[in-house]
């Protein structure tokens, strides 16, 4: 402990557990009577990250589409790990998840998809502290085979 400082760093306590600390000064005479704080709940320094932008959709084939997508804004003070991709139908109320997981890079293919269905993609980012908020939702595209001119 830095005694100019008076701060420290308790480590390995664990997540949602409630800790009162003490603290005792000392000095030539001896230990002084000890100062306790409040309870505190330990938690996490970081939190989940905030949406990506929107996935656009950079091409197309007869059942697949290729996307790219930003960063969030907001890391939550840890790396992004990881990537969730989802997709419905316009008309559709339910999402379903693309990928098993974590996609690590800021683009991805979907494929299986059926041409002339349109589809609505969104993201989510993953830090140590879990899955944040997804974008909204990409402009609805339907794989298609592109036209040869020749």
């Amino acid at each position: 402990i830095d005694p100019k400082k008076m701060i420290i760093t308790a480590h390995k306590l664990i997540e949602g557990v409630e800790y009162i600390f003490r603290v005792m000064a000392q000095n030539k005479i001896g230990v002084g009577m000890p100062a306790e704080s409040k309870p505190t709940v330990a938690k996490s320094p970081y939190g989940p990250p905030g949406p990506p932008e929107a996935p656009e959709i950079t091409q197309t084939g007869r059942n697949w589409l290729n996307m790219v997508w930003q960063k969030p804004k907001d890391d939550g003070g840890a790396p992004i790990s990881g990537y969730w991709l989802e997709r419905k139908e316009p008309t559709g109320a339910r999402w379903m998840q693309i990928n098993r997981l974590p996609i690590e890079d800021l683009h991805h293919k979907v494929t299986g998809l059926m041409e002339g269905t349109q589809y609505e993609f969104r993201v989510a980012a993953e830090n140590r502290a879990g899955v944040g908020p997804p974008s909204f939702p990409s402009v609805p595209r339907a794989p298609a085979t592109p036209i040869r001119l020749p």
